[in-house]
C-alpha cells in the first residue's frame, strides 16, 4: 500500500507543478509538517511514510517553510500582474522541474529510513528513476501548459476580459489544494492529474492545428497568410476577401466590408495592418516580423488611429450606463465592454510598467466607485465614470508614446 501511494504521488507531481513552481512545494511542506498532528489523517496516502510521527527534516523545518511561504506569496502576486508575469515566465521553465524534484526528495527524506530501504530493496535505482520521471515529466507537461497559456493570452492580451485572471486563480487553487489531495489520496488524485494533463496536451495540439489550418494560400505566390490579412506578407498581393475579426481578435467566417475600419481593428488587436501577424512589442515604433510593415508610418497615422478609437466613446458610454443600472451583475460586463473597446487598443502600444503610480491611484478610485455601484440608480454614473477615466488616462499615454514617431512629410 505504501509503495502504491509513493508511485501514485511520484506520477502525479508533474501535473501539479506544471502550473506553479513554489505554491505546490509550500503546500506539500506544510501538509507533511502539520497534517500528522491530526491523528486520523496520518493513516492516509503518503503520510503513511511518516509512520504516524512527524520527522524533523530540512523539508519541513521552520526556515524552509518561511522561505517557501515567501516565494509562494511572491509567485501568487506576480501571476496577477502582466508585467511581473513575463519576468517569472523566464525562470519557471526550469524552476518548476527543480521544485518538483525537491518535493519528491523532501517527501522521501521524511520517511523512516528502514521502511524506505525495505521499500526500495536497498537500491538507489528506484529513487533515481523517480527523480528523472518527476523532473522530466514536469518539464514536458509544463512546456505544454505554457504554450497553451500563451495561446489564451494572445486571444485576450493584458487580460482585457478578465479571462486570463480567472485562469490564473484556477491554477493557484489547483497547485495548492491539488498537492494536499495528492499527499492524502494519491491514487485518486493521480487519476485526476492524468485527466487534466491529457486535456492540456490535447488542447495544445488542437490550438496549433487550428492556428495553422486557418491560414489560406496567397492567390499570387501561394504563401500562407492569415485569413484576416489585407495583403500577403511575401508579395504584398491583396487578399481578395479578408475575414472580419471577432470580439477577441480571431478571424470569423464573415468578410470585412470596410478595409479602412478593418485596418483599425487589426491595429487595435496589435496585429500588422497589412498581413495580420501579431506584433511582438508594446510600442508604436516597431516592424512586423513577417512583412516589415510599421504599425504607424508617422505621427499623423497614429493620430488617425487615435481619432478612430475616440469615436467609439459615445456608444460605449451609453452601453456602460445601461449595464451599470443592474446592481452587481451589470458591473462585470460593463467593465469588459469599455476595457475591450476603449482601453485595450491604447494599452497594447504602451510599454509595461509605465505610469504604475497612476494606475495604482486608478485602482483605489475604482474600488470606491465599485462600492457605489451596488446602490440602486448610481450604477448609471459609476461604470461610465470608470470608462471615461480609463479612456482619458490610456489615451494620454498612447499619445505620449506616439511622439517618438516621425513627423508626417510636408506638402
Amino acid at each position: 500500500m505504501v509503495g502504491t501511494s509513493l508511485a501514485a504521488g511520484t506520477l502525479g507531481l508533474p501535473g501539479l507543478f506544471a502550473a506553479r513552481a513554489f505554491m505546490p512545494i509550500f503546500a506539500a511542506a506544510l501538509t507533511m509538517r502539520y497534517a500528522p498532528e491530526v491523528g486520523w489523517i496520518a493513516e492516509f496516502g503518503l503520510l503513511q511514510l511518516l509512520g504516524g510521527e512527524p520527522v524533523p527534516s530540512w523539508f519541513t523545518a521552520d526556515p524552509t517553510l518561511a522561505v517557501l511561504g515567501t516565494l509562494a506569496l511572491a509567485e501568487l502576486l506576480a501571476h496577477k500582474s502582466s508585467d511581473a508575469r513575463e519576468l517569472i515566465n523566464l525562470v519557471d521553465q526550469w524552476g518548476k522541474p527543480l521544485a518538483a524534484l525537491l518535493t519528491y526528495l523532501g517527501i522521501l527524506g521524511l520517511a523512516d529510513q528502514a521502511a524506505l530501504d525495505a521499500l526500495l530493496a536497498g537500491s538507489g535505482s528506484v529513487v533515481l528513476a523517480g527523480s528523472v520521471l518527476v523532473a522530466g515529466g514536469t518539464l514536458l507537461v509544463g512546456s505544454a501548459h505554457n504554450a497553451l497559456l500563451r495561446s489564451v493570452i494572445e486571444l485576450d492580451d493584458n487580460d482585457d476580459t478578465g479571462a486570463v485572471g480567472l485562469v490564473s486563480w484556477a491554477q493557484d487553487l489547483w497547485s495548492f489544494v491539488g498537492i494536499v489531495f495528492l499527499i492524502l489520496f494519491p491514487v485518486a488524485m493521480l487519476l485526476v492529474v492524468l485527466l487534466v494533463t491529457g486535456v492540456i496536451l490535447a488542447l495544445r495540439r488542437w490550438a496549433r492545428a487550428l492556428e495553422e489550418g486557418a491560414k489560406l494560400a496567397c492567390p499570387s505566390c501561394s504563401e500562407e497568410m492569415y485569413r484576416a490579412a489585407l495583403a500577403c506578407p511575401r508579395c504584398a498581393a491583396a487578399n481578395p476577401e479578408p475575414a472580419e475579426l471577432g470580439w477577441l481578435g480571431t478571424a470569423t467566417s464573415k468578410a470585412a466590408r470596410d478595409r479602412d475600419e478593418h485596418r483599425v481593428r487589426l491595429l487595435a488587436d496589435r496585429r500588422c495592418r497589412q498581413c495580420a501577424t501579431r506584433l511582438p512589442s508594446r510600442t508604436t515604433s516597431q516592424a512586423c516580423p513577417a512583412c516589415a510593415t510599421q504599425p504607424f508610418d508617422d505621427l499623423s497615422q497614429a493620430e488617425g488611429y487615435d481619432a478612430a478609437i475616440a469615436r467609439r466613446l459615445p456608444p460605449v458610454l451609453l452601453a456602460s450606463a445601461a449595464l451599470g443600472l443592474v446592481p452587481v451583475l451589470g458591473l462585470i460586463p460593463g467593465i469588459i465592454v469599455y476595457r475591450m473597446t476603449l482601453v485595450a487598443p491604447y494599452r497594447r502600444y504602451i510599454p509595461r510598467g509605465r505610469g504604475f503610480l497612476v494606475k495604482l491611484a486608478m485602482w483605489f478610485l475604482f474600488f470606491f466607485l465599485i462600492l457605489l455601484q451596488v446602490l440602486p440608480g448610481l450604477g448609471i454614473l459609476t461604470v461610465p465614470a470608470m470608462a471615461l477615466i480609463s479612456f482619458a488616462v490610456y489615451r494620454r499615454s498612447f499619445r505620449r508614446e506616439a511622439r517618438a514617431l516621425p513627423a508626417p512629410p510636408s506638402g
